[in-house]
C-alpha cells in the first residue's frame, strides 16, 4: 500500500466505527436491541479486518476475511432495515395527529 493512502485508510476506519458507535447508541436509545446488536457486528467486524490486513495473505486467509466482512455487512443492513422501520412508523404516527 502507499505511504499517503495509510492517512486516509485510519479516517475512514475511525469514521465507520465511530458511525457504527452512534448507530448502536440511536438503537438503544429507541429500545431496538435486535438493530443494536447488527450494528455491533459491524463494529466488530472491522475491528477484525483491522487485525488479519497485516496478516500473510493466503486463499484460506482471503475467504475468512470475506466472510467476516459479509457477515459485518449483514449486521449493519439488519440495523439499517430495523431502524429505518422505526424512524419511518414513528414517522407515520406524527403526521397522523
Amino acid at each position: 500500500m502507499a505511504v499517503w493512502k495509510i492517512p486516509f485508510l485510519f479516517v475512514m476506519t475511525v469514521a465507520s466505527l465511530g458511525t457504527y458507535g452512534i448507530l448502536t447508541y440511536v438503537s438503544l436509545r429507541r429500545k431496538l436491541g435486535l438493530a443494536a446488536f447488527g450494528f455491533i457486528i459491524a463494529f466488530f467486524g472491522v475491528i477484525m479486518m483491522g487485525g488479519m490486513a497485516s496478516q500473510t495473505q493466503t486463499i484460506t486467509m482471503q475467504w475468512i476475511e470475506q466472510g467476516i466482512n459479509s457477515f459485518a455487512n449483514l449486521g449493519f443492513a439488519l440495523g439499517s432495515f430495523l431502524l429505518y422501520q422505526d424512524f419511518t412508523r414513528h414517522e407515520q404516527l406524527f403526521l397522523k395527529e
